[in-house]
């Protein structure tokens, strides 16, 4: 057994070299070795940064991420999201972290706040959001190159356990959605739920590749704390659309520095939709094919709900009351499109409500001179939604 130690000079190529060894003439053996320009880049490709840590990866990206949080005109939550600095002062999020709200307050790593009440850029569609934050001092992740990544990559993307907590999740991407570059979207292996929306999937450098969406349903459709209201078995947004990701080469880069619009002005031209009462008198509510009475009081819902036909001409809703308080008003429903603008409704009906009574109510709406697409339909008590959910038309 021999050891030998060779200085390599400053003036040899780059590339792949071979060493020989030889006994008395005689080949004893050869070893191949690359010599390289400096130590990290036989890590990399050439031009490529050094392969950082996860851990590495998560102080970045928990340190340029924030939460948002959705709130109404009394200042009261209605949902969180989170968002990531994507350029000095922009932060980019899901649609669905902001819609509804009346202001956001967005907490940053720092443990600082700040309260945003206008929106720079945003697509309800694609469910993205560009908002201005004047914070000077937060570094923005860097952006992966347009189709960098390909399915099968371990990516990661942050997420949530409560209580500001930041955690990092390792993903696969797993495939895409959609016919086109100019419409597809990403899926991963692995979705951290409603409060990851917003957040970013970063690629194996930490590197961000695109924004977590819920697809075309809303956050709002239930307040913190109470997403069970509406996320029964077989009703949830999740049958309907869903999580991917949205690409960043899919927001056009003048979204970062168009004019801010308030959130009051984007309510009043009808861009959001309005939160549910913070005092939902709805207990439970489902879409349904039909349904059946029990009695004179009780109604039960018959056949699933989450998909409709033009054909069926209609679709049933089955709402239970569980009032906290005497009420006379007026109810009824209302159908609004993807792009939240409203196509169709029931006549109103009154119903009187005494507390900790419960009590039902039922329709049967026409669909047949809607497109098919995905739907949301709201009950209205007076002026205010008291339960929602979603559907999808088909031919």
């Amino acid at each position: 057994m021999g050891t030998w130690t060779l200085a390599i000079p400053d003036s040899i190529a780059t590339g792949l070299w071979a060493l020989e060894a030889a006994i008395d003439g005689e080949p004893a053996g050869t070893q191949t070795f690359a010599i390289v320009s400096d130590r990290n880049a036989a890590l990399t490709s050439p031009g490529d940064a050094p392969t950082p840590t996860p851990s590495e990866i998560y102080q970045r990206a928990a340190a340029a991420s924030v939460f948002v949080t959705s709130l109404d005109g009394n200042g009261e939550a209605i949902s969180r999201g989170f968002g990531f600095f994507v350029e000095k002062n922009v932060v980019l999020t899901a649609f669905q972290a902001i819609d509804g709200a009346s202001s956001l307050r967005l907490d940053l790593a720092d443990g600082s706040h700040v309260t945003v009440n206008d929106v720079v850029a945003w697509n309800r569609s694609r469910d993205w959001a560009v908002l201005r934050v004047n914070t000077g001092n937060v570094q923005p992740l860097e952006k992966a190159a347009p189709n960098s990544w390909k399915v099968g990559d371990i990516c990661y993307v942050l997420a949530s356990q409560g209580q500001g907590s930041r955690t990092i999740q390792s993903v696969n991407l797993t495939g895409l959605q959609g016919t086109t570059p100019g419409t597809q979207r990403l899926t991963i292996s692995a979705y951290g739920g409603q409060g990851t929306l917003g957040a970013p999937l970063l690629d194996s450098y930490g590197r961000v590749i695109g924004v977590l969406s819920g697809g075309l349903t809303g956050m709002g459709s239930a307040r913190m704390g109470n997403w069970s209201s509406f996320l029964d078995p077989g009703e949830g947004a999740a049958a309907i659309a869903d999580p991917t990701v949205l690409p960043l080469s899919m927001i056009p880069q003048s979204a970062m520095t168009q004019q801010a619009v308030t959130l009051a002005d984007l309510a009043a031209q009808g861009a959001l939709m309005m939160p549910l009462a913070i005092d939902s008198q709805a207990g439970t509510g489902s879409l349904c094919q039909d349904f059946r009475r029990l009695g004179d009081q009780a109604i039960l819902p018959v056949g699933p709900g989450r998909e409709f036909s033009h054909k069926q001409g209609n679709l049933a809703a089955v709402v239970t009351w569980g009032p906290s308080k005497r009420i006379k008003g007026m109810e009824r429903l209302r159908i609004y499109n993807a792009d939240n603008r409203l196509v169709a409704e029931t006549a109103p009906g009154k119903i009187s409500l005494q507390p900790r009574v419960t009590a039902f109510s039922a329709w049967k709406v026409p669909i047949g001179s809607l497109q098919p697409g995905i739907y949301r339909i709201d009950l209205f008590l007076d002026d205010e939604p008291q339960w929602r959910a979603y559907f999808r038309l088909v031919d």
